[in-house]
């Protein structure tokens, strides 16, 4: 099930839901980052969903292929738990 805004929402509010539907797997969307990923994870969510946070335009128009790989590499080393 898809957890959005997961960010504003917070990690405490998947795993109070999660208690009583542990049998459903969630999927932490919307303000998700490296920052919060693994709270997401900790909490229960079987995966997150990352747009805003990896999709950057700026660094998409400069061409900064190295940011975005460098957010794609420590968001999946920080959901790893």
């Amino acid at each position: 099930m898809k957890i959005f805004p997961a960010g504003s929402l917070g990690a405490g509010y998947v795993k109070a839901v999660r208690a009583p539907l542990s049998y459903i797997p969630f999927l932490a969307v919307g303000g998700i980052g490296p920052d919060n990923v693994a709270d997401f994870m900790k909490a229960g969510c079987v995966g997150a969903g990352v747009g805003g946070n990896l999709t950057n335009k700026e660094w998409i128009a400069a061409g900064a292929w190295d940011k975005i790989t460098a957010v794609a590499r420590e968001l999946v080393e920080r959901s790893k738990i």
